[in-house]
Parts: C-alpha cells; structure tokens; sequence
C-alpha cells in the first residue's frame, strides 16, 4: 500500500517573538489517523500530522492532515475540525516515495520465514481462505502477493517492490520456495499456496459464503472465457464484473473511471492478472482507493483457467518444473527464467552451506565445552601433586 515519506523541512512561521523549541512529524496509517485525529478518511494513500511546540514549549494543536491521492497525483488538504493558534503557519514540501503502509495481518503470525529479504507467513489453503473470511468481514482493504522465484530475485534489486511484498500477505506460490523453506530453515510446510489454486478455491468456497469476485486484466476474449468457463465450472458463483485495460499507462481519468469501476460492484475478490511485478506495483497504489477486501495478483491464472493456456502437468507441478512448461510453450519467458533462476539456485545453495557450516561449528563448541567441563572435574578430583 503505497504511501508518502515526508523527507522535508517542517516550515513553522510564527511571529518574530516566538520561535519553536521543538518541532517533530509524525506519520500514520489512514484508518489509525482518522479515528485518532479525526480526520476525513478520503480513499488516499496516507494521512500526516505535524505538530510543533511554542515557546513556552506546549504542544500546538494538530493542524490539518495531509493526504496524497495516488489517482491524481496531487496533494490534497484535509481540516480536522482544529486549527493553530494565533497565525502559525505550516508548510511541508515532500517527496513521493512509495512506502507501503502494514496490512492489518502484520505481526499476527509468530512462525515466519525470511527468505532473501522478503517475510512469509507460513499459511496453507485452509488459513487463507480463514484469514479471507476476516477480512470480507471487516470490508478492510488488504493486498494478497503470491511470490516465487522471479518475484524473490526481481524483489533483490527493486526496493519498491521488496516493500511492496513485505507489506502484504505474501504466500510461497514457486515450489522452490518450499525447498528453500524446509532446507534452510526446517520449516514443516504442508503445502505451497499457489496463486491460480486458490483462487478457485475462493471461487469454488466462496459461493456458500456469498462472495463476489471481479476480474482485472488479460485480453477481452480470455476474459469472456475465463467468466463463463468459471460459471459453468462453479455453478452459483457471483462475478460481478471484469475488465481489460488498454496496454498502455492509464491517463488520470481513466484510472479514476476504473476505480469508480470496480467500486460501484462492491467486489470481495479483485483478482488482477497484468503480470508481475506490474499488477503487485497497481494493487498498492490503488489498494485504499477500492473498497474491496482482498486484492491479489494471481499472474497468467486467467490464461489458464479460461483454457486459452494449457497449464504444466501435475506432476512437473509437484516436482517444481512447472517454469520449464511454461518456456516450452511461450519462449518469450527464457530471458525472465535465465535471468532470476540460476541466481537463486546459487543463493540457495550458499545459505545452505552457511547453515550446514553453523551446525558444524554449532556442534564442535558443545564438544570443546563438554571436554574443558570434564578437564575441569578431573582436576578437582585428582589432587594436584
């Protein structure tokens, strides 16, 4: 969930007698903001509070709250119902950066993996969909990231998305993950938890529960596939709507037209399909302005289940080929695989061996300590000559 870093001078313009003895900003989630200041809670990306002591060095009331809006691009002030006393003035120049906001789930979870930099939650299936149900229930915005290999890599390089990810709940969809999750870190995982999977079972579970689901992205025809091949697959299941953007940046209009969009059919799912990292950066940036609880990037899902691409066999699945059937049938996809695969085979390999090697080294020091500890007691045994 992007939001914005203030890395600016804090400008108070008081009158020439009063001068401040201490100026501080303080930065807070939208939700956390609005109940605690309250402020207007916009569909924008985040809410600042400066504040500033006078002379006599009481805390000034709060001001305003600033609030960038990620459609337009522009900044966008909000009254709280409070103003500076006498003719105090506050200014703030800042810096876009896209710093996502934690998700409700951060910390919830007390077993999780790093793996490379980025933090998975160790979930299966049936958590998910648990935690899913929360979610829909609380009508709470929340990003779901379904990470394998190429994400991991590509997350090394770029901090935007390795944020991204970081803030979201991030589920290990690449089978080599697991791999790397039991080996290095003795991780009893169950299973993966694979994007295009679970969202059939969303589709499948969900209609018991009345859940919605609103399709974002691929071509129309895979989308007209995709709608009625889920419908006649899982009888009952309410797709509210779908879309497919144009295959270019969208002007400021159309992506308020396209937020309005999605709004206006109250989804519980917005499954978005643009690839990755492009449909995780789009999730962020959009994430406060739709008011749906669960939006994830589940990459060629669409493909797949409207039949248009033949989805590697379960078996090459099972044994984590899948991104070899995938070079097979589109050879567009050996540059991305050459270029993030090998590296990770040699970073999986490398903390192998580190934690191999701490377990030697591990297990030597309990020898020497258990050796001086018997030295010790032979000593005080034998009387010294």
């Amino acid at each position: 969930m992007p939001g914005i870093d203030l890395r600016s001078s804090l400008k108070v313009s008081l009158p020439p007698s009063k001068t401040p003895r201490a100026k501080a900003l303080h930065i807070y989630p939208i939700d956390a903001a609005a109940s605690q200041f309250g402020g207007t809670a916009l569909p924008l990306n985040m809410l600042t509070q400066a504040t500033a002591a006078n002379s006599e060095g009481t805390p000034a009331v709060p001001a305003k709250s600033l609030q960038y809006n990620s459609l337009t691009h522009s900044g966008a002030v909000i009254p709280n119902n409070k103003s500076l006393p006498g003719n105090w003035q506050i200014q703030n120049t800042f810096e876009k950066v896209h710093t996502p906001v934690p998700n409700a789930f951060a910390g919830q979870y007390p077993a999780e993996l790093d793996i490379l930099g980025l933090k998975f939650p160790l979930l299966d299936y049936a958590s998910t969909l648990n935690l899913f149900k929360q979610w829909i229930a609380a009508r709470e915005p929340h990003q779901v990231c379904m990470a394998n290999v190429h994400t991991v890599i590509t997350s090394l390089s770029d901090n935007q998305l390795k944020s991204i990810n970081n803030h979201s709940l991030i589920t290990m969809d690449g089978l080599p993950l697991v791999w790397y999750a039991r080996a290095v870190h003795q991780a009893k995982i169950k299973e993966r938890v694979c994007g295009p999977e679970l969202m059939l079972r969303c589709l499948d579970q969900g209609r018991e529960h009345g859940w919605k689901h609103f399709f974002l992205g691929g071509k129309e025809n895979v989308l007209t596939d995709l709608v009625s091949a889920m419908q006649s697959r899982f009888p009952g299941v309410e797709i509210v709507g779908w879309h497919s953007p144009p295959f270019r940046p969208l002007s400021a209009e159309e992506d308020a037209q396209l937020v309005a969009l999605i709004n206006q059919h109250q989804p519980d799912f917005l499954w978005v399909a643009l690839g990755a990292p492009k449909q995780e950066k789009w999730i962020a940036e959009h994430l406060t302005a739709l008011d749906v609880p669960v939006q994830a990037g589940v990459g060629a899902a669409f493909d797949f289940h409207s039949g248009h691409v033949r989805r590697a066999p379960v078996w090459m699945q099972n044994a984590g080929l899948e991104w070899l059937y995938r070079i097979l049938q589109d050879q567009r996809l050996i540059k991305r695989y050459l270029m993030t695969n090998p590296i990770f085979l040699a970073l999986f390999v490398r903390d192998c061996m580190v934690k191999n090697l701490r377990k030697t080294v591990c297990r030597c020091s309990k020898r020497f300590n258990l050796m001086a500890i018997l030295i010790r007691k032979t000593n005080n045994i034998i009387p010294a000559k």
